[in-house]
């Protein structure tokens, strides 16, 4: 049984799985606004998530800690500089939904969006 995974962590998962909770919180104009480079930060610099990464410690077991290591690394091939809505339509997001999803289900918080 992997450990319990922190709300700010499920969170950012959630948002990085789902187009349609990006579409909402990255058009937004005002209210409850976020960004790729929001929900990537809540989910390794927020939650502490990084450093123990880094450091190998086995956080929430080797294959789901290796999926985490491997949203760190696709993300970061996508332009976060482009405009949110040509971000929610480049490719490379859909690699990092479907990691975000994999992860998302395999610490038993189901299937999203």
């Amino acid at each position: 049984m992997i450990p319990e995974p922190s709300e700010k962590i499920l969170d950012a998962l959630r948002e990085l799985a789902n187009r349609d909770i990006q579409r909402r919180l990255w058009l937004a104009e005002s209210g409850e606004v976020s960004s790729l480079t929001e929900a990537m930060s809540s989910l390794f610099d927020d939650s502490g998530l990084a450093r123990a990464l880094e450091r190998d410690e086995v956080v929430f077991g080797v294959e789901i800690d290796a999926l985490l290591r491997r949203l760190g690394k696709v993300s970061r091939l996508v332009d976060k500089l482009q405009n949110p809505e040509d971000l929610l339509h480049d490719p490379r997001m859909e690699a990092v939904r479907s990691i975000a999803r994999q992860a998302l289900s395999m610490m038993g918080r189901g299937h999203t969006q």
